[in-house]
């Protein structure tokens, strides 16, 4: 599972994400729908934590239950819409159709949040 932030609208699509359910977790970025690491992190995930993606001006930033675990600056993209995408069975999927994430576009950051468990 992967949380999108400044996804485009397009197919195959642009953007960043929070690659989380896997390990080592990382940040990447998607070019034209091909997936770029830009760097890998390690955190334990069990069930009831909240891991945010925040992406703000040129940084993106891990949390998890609210204490921040990783950044890294990428400059690539400035816009776009939230959104998740799943790998699974050779079958990759995305969406943009997050319910209940909001981006900001007038401050040019998103903050999805998922629950596990």
């Amino acid at each position: 599972m992967i949380l999108l932030c400044r996804m485009s609208l397009t197919d195959p699509f642009n953007g960043y994400g929070l690659e989380f359910l896997v390990s080592p977790q990382s940040f990447v970025r998607f070019d034209a729908g091909v997936k770029t690491i830009l760097k890998e992190i390690v955190f334990d995930i069990v069930d009831n934590d909240v891991v945010k993606f925040e992406v703000l001006g040129s940084t993106l930033r891990a949390f998890k239950n609210g204490v921040l675990v990783d950044t890294v600056v990428d400059i690539t993209y400035a816009s776009g819409v939230l959104g998740f995408y799943c790998e699974a069975g050779g079958a990759n999927q995305y969406h943009d159709n997050a319910v209940g994430y909001a981006e900001i576009p007038a401050l040019g950051w998103c903050l999805p949040l998922f629950g596990v468990g």
